[in-house]
């Protein structure tokens, strides 16, 4: 299990090799500043990504629209 500073000199981080002890919202912050390329998403921009997910689905008459995205 890696610890903050060895995922922080990683170029993608692997949920799985995370300590789940540092999964929270302060650590992703710390994160981003030690590494730009980290981006950071509240439940807000996921919640509008599913809404437009959604609303194209709609549009395009897809059949299939999967339970995340409603």
């Amino acid at each position: 299990i890696l610890g903050i500073f060895e995922i922080t000199n990683q170029k993608e981080i692997i949920i799985d090799d995370l300590n789940p002890n540092y999964i929270t919202s302060g650590l992703t912050k710390i994160y981003s500043a030690f590494n730009e390329d980290f981006i950071i998403y509240d439940g807000r921009v996921g919640s509008a990504l599913c809404y437009l997910i959604k609303q194209f689905l709609i549009e395009k008459k897809t059949n299939f629209i999967p339970t995340e995205v409603l």
